[in-house]
């Protein structure tokens, strides 16, 4: 049986990002993370008071939209990126290139995918530079691929 990161306790107090712009989208995932046990950041519909928030709050994750009010999300994820925050990337339409060549490492899911399988997704970022933090002193050169999580339709029109 999978443990999933419900049973793990894994978001107990993790602060987590959400910066979203469909205000319905972003409250499930919202509300799924502090059922989870997250402290929720957010959520923001724009890059820019995204990066206001993360002024003020350091945070464990994030889950972002990459088209947002203000445009896109570049900023906001050179900064998480920089700050070596977990992040899943969740996405209506095509994933533009220049994420596919900045960040190659980070989840995509693409909508419409349900809060708990993007909180799973999250999950596993958070374990994964767990793990890479008691690995920086052995010698590996394995290194993380993008992971695409797609979900059947949960209702039409959703992107």
């Amino acid at each position: 049986m999978m443990r999933t990161a419900a049973d793990l306790g894994l978001f107990h107090d993790k602060k987590i990002l959400v910066v979203e712009d469909e205000v319905f989208i972003a409250l499930d995932i919202a509300t799924e993370l502090e059922c989870l046990g997250a402290q929720v950041v957010g959520p923001s519909a724009t890059a820019q008071e995204g990066l206001q928030l993360l002024e003020k709050n350091a945070v464990d994750g994030a889950i972002a939209d990459v088209n947002l009010l203000d445009g896109d999300a570049l900023p906001l994820l050179q900064r998480l990126a920089k700050e070596q925050v977990a992040v899943v990337i969740h996405t209506g339409g095509a994933l533009p290139w220049v994420y596919h060549d900045r960040f190659p490492h980070l989840p995509v899911c693409t909508k419409p995918t349900t809060p708990m399988a993007l909180a799973e997704a999250l999950s596993g970022e958070i374990l994964a530079r767990a793990g890479e933090a008691e690995r920086l002193s052995q010698p590996d050169d394995r290194r993380l691929t993008r992971t695409i999580v797609t979900s059947p339709a949960i209702a039409p029109g959703l992107s």
